[in-house]
């Protein structure tokens, strides 16, 4: 078994923290209004969710072993990363009253957008490493070509 990185598991208590705090902050329970526009909400909203991307890709760990194997390690990101979001996030949009096709179109996934990003990160993350693996080039080259491309 690896051995966990304190420091790491410090910042992701320090994420979660940030992430109760923007729930609260952005309504003003004394007033009861919406302060999600107030300048300490918008910081925390805007340090939250990229702390919590980039801490997933620093702990992310990948050894290319073959194609089958990488199948199945993204079969398995898929089971923990989109199965609650199957179970949870799309019968609570239909308990809300909206359809699976406004769960879908919905940008916030009625707040499961993370997971779903996560996964797809994950899936660009294998991809590419297999790809840099397999046909043996350089991890630079072929970030520049994608950049490129996107842009």
């Amino acid at each position: 078994m690896k051995e966990r990185l304190n420091y790491i598991d410090w910042l992701k208590g320090i994420a979660i923290i940030t992430v109760v705090m923007g729930h609260v902050t952005a309504f003003d329970f004394l007033s009861l209004t919406d302060s999600s526009k107030s300048f300490v909400n918008r910081f925390i909203v805007s340090l939250q969710m990229p702390l919590f991307i980039f801490l997933s890709g620093l702990v992310v760990n990948y050894k290319f072993e073959s194609v089958i194997a990488s199948s199945k390690k993204l079969l398995y990101k898929a089971w923990i990363l989109l199965v609650p979001v199957i179970l949870l996030g799309i019968p609570y949009a239909l308990w809300r009253g909206f359809t699976i096709y406004e769960f879908i179109i919905n940008p916030t996934k009625y707040g499961y957008w993370y997971l779903i990003t996560l996964f797809e990160l994950y899936v660009v993350y294998y991809v590419v490493f297999s790809y840099n693996f397999l046909h043996d080039t350089k991890y630079e080259d072929f970030m520049k070509g994608c950049i490129i491309w996107i842009l």
